[in-house]
């Protein structure tokens, strides 16, 4: 006999993730008492097939288990594969410290993917200061003229990014606003 049972149900972004674990040829326990309508599952075969499974050997996604990997005696192409191995098994998770990571590791090897990680970062905080000093060559904050121009550099050079354009074009206006701000005060 099969049945399936719910062993965790998670809110991730606004999907709601059931982890599900199958027991062939056990019986059911006697004592075991029947969950809510809510939480009870009934899957067909195909439905069962489409669930994710529960799997011992998928790390965790969070900052420890990226750290661990960073801070390994790895190659660099072995960290890229261990990071992208942990990202392929946490789809629906995201993670700063790893697309961060990513985008550390690819800079100086594929300046565009490495773009396309500071672009996933933007779409969850588009005013990230940290990745806007990046992509303003570290002179945000030390002069705003040089600051804007690099991020509206970026912005050109990626314009397929949209995260990377709107949040380089934010900054960069804002920061002209403030020079200009600051000029009529000098004045």
């Amino acid at each position: 006999m099969m049945w399936v049972y719910t062993v965790a149900m998670a809110t991730v972004f606004g999907a709601t993730l059931a982890f599900v674990q199958s027991n062939e040829d056990q019986p059911k326990p006697a004592t075991e008492t029947k969950l809510s309508t809510e939480r009870q599952s009934v899957a067909t075969k195909s439905e069962k097939q489409q669930k994710p499974t529960i799997d011992a050997k998928v790390p965790a996604l969070n900052g420890a288990t990226v750290r661990s990997i960073a801070q390994s005696n790895m190659t660099e192409e072995q960290k890229l594969a261990a990071f992208h191995r942990v990202q392929s098994q946490n789809p629906h998770v995201f993670s700063w410290e790893l697309h961060n990571e990513l985008r550390h590791l690819y800079s100086g090897r594929d300046e565009r993917a490495s773009m396309g990680h500071c672009d996933i970062i933007l779409s969850r905080s588009a005013d990230d200061h940290y990745i806007l000093s990046i992509l303003s060559n570290w002179t945000l904050g030390k002069d705003n003229l040089a600051a804007a121009a690099a991020l509206e550099a970026k912005a050109t050079r990626y314009s397929d990014l949209r995260h990377l354009v709107a949040a380089c074009l934010l900054k960069a206006r804002s920061l002209r606003q403030d020079t200009k701000i600051g000029d009529v005060a000098n004045r």
